[in-house]
């Protein structure tokens, strides 16, 4: 089965609060080949920061979430770090329908979930189908019992920044 469309995808993965703190903190890598968008999962590629490919094995180590855009190797990207006690807003779809539609409920608060990418790889999701990366836990639902609903979750990595596990 296809993934569900970018369209599909209408609150893409963003910065909720810092449960920590009064600000988010930001931390800044080096991008590498390949397009980055503001908004876009990284992981760690030879020491550069690049685009997380979705439901793949290099999700288990996210780094953070994109703040800047770049299409030029060597550029410094500002991102998010995917700490626990951040608070991150997303939807929760399926990437194994189509349709993507999932309705967050009760039985998805404190379970983990991996992470999903729009068919066209624009536009990411927390994917309920990905139970085994276990990255993402969900800790609150904002749309309850509604379709592609958004809800709220934070990073089970322990941490992960441009200088390797934190």
């Amino acid at each position: 089965m296809a993934a569900p469309t970018a369209a599909m995808v209408t609150t893409p993965i963003a910065v909720w609060q810092h449960q920590m703190g009064m600000s988010t903190p930001v931390l800044q890598g080096l991008g590498g080949a390949g397009t980055i968008t503001a908004g876009m999962p990284l992981i760690m590629s030879s020491g550069l920061l690049v685009p997380a490919a979705g439901s793949n094995a290099d999700d288990t180590e996210l780094v953070g979430l994109s703040m800047s855009n770049s299409t030029v190797t060597g550029t410094r990207i500002n991102y998010v770090p995917f700490w626990p006690g951040i608070v991150f807003v997303g939807q929760l779809l399926s990437v194994g329908s189509e349709t993507g539609v999932t309705t967050p409920g009760d039985a998805h608060r404190f379970e983990s979930y991996g992470l999903g990418v729009s068919g066209t790889g624009s536009r990411y999701f927390f994917d309920v189908d990905n139970t085994t990366d276990n990255l993402f836990c969900i800790i609150d639902i904002l749309d309850v019992a509604t379709a592609k609903g958004r809800v709220l979750a934070t990073p089970n990595n322990y941490g992960r920044t441009v200088w390797g596990a934190a």
